[in-house]
């Protein structure tokens, strides 16, 4: 059975501050981001099922954003050098389209 994605996902290098209660200010940089959620590189451990808060911005002197989310998955990353752990996160609410359009404008992946 094919996996059906309910967002459309945007290659991107957004670097994002990642916490939970017990690893507070954890940094990471998004790999791919949707309105419902974040695919992640970063050096620190995550679990599957781990509540956490990311926090980034759309455009440089933009507002900070802050969602809470899921670890829905994890996993290593055999190229990601010291961002060698991916997980991916689950937004408890979608994000807003025009600000996943703000980060595929300003956060573009190299050609």
């Amino acid at each position: 059975m094919a996996h059906v994605r309910r967002h459309s996902r945007y290659e991107t290098r957004l670097p994002v501050e990642i916490e939970s209660p017990a690893k507070p200010g954890r940094v990471a940089v998004a790999k791919n981001v949707s309105q419902g959620g974040l695919l992640l590189g970063t050096p620190s451990r995550f679990a599957p099922g781990q509540r956490v808060r990311v926090r980034f911005r759309t455009r440089k002197d933009g507002p900070q954003y802050e969602l809470p989310g899921t670890i829905v998955r994890a996993g290593r990353d055999a190229h990601g050098e010291w961002l060698s752990r991916l997980i991916a996160v689950e937004f408890d609410r979608s994000f807003a389209e025009r600000r996943v359009s703000e980060i595929a404008e300003n956060y573009r992946i190299w050609p």
